[in-house]
């Protein structure tokens, strides 16, 4: 699934998994190809909320595909953001258990 054409020398899949990898997806973003587009979105879905901004873009692909694809990987990404426990020290952490 991992695309070497169009992906920097750097970016091959033994590195893909750095947090910096995002910083160099955003030309990919526009490419021309439709599979080259198609990859990057699938990427940077793994980079969760690090690759949520260049994932918006896809919302303005010309196609309707990649956009949908886009919209729904979006979309579960903020469901399974708003499910997760806040942090120990979070104001609002056991709010709801308590009934406070």
């Amino acid at each position: 699934m991992i695309i070497h054409a169009g992906l920097p020398h750097s970016l091959h899949s033994r590195n893909i998994g750095d947090p910096s990898t995002v910083n160099y997806l955003g030309d990919l973003v526009t490419h021309k190809d439709l599979k080259v587009r198609e990859e990057t979105l699938q990427i940077l879905n793994k980079f969760g909320e690090n690759g949520k901004n260049l994932m918006q873009q896809f919302l303005l692909d010309s196609a309707s595909a990649i956009r949908s694809k886009a919209a729904l990987l979006l979309a579960r990404n903020a469901k399974g953001e708003s499910v997760k426990t806040p942090p120990r020290d979070h104001p609002l952490r056991g709010f709801f258990q308590t009934g406070l």
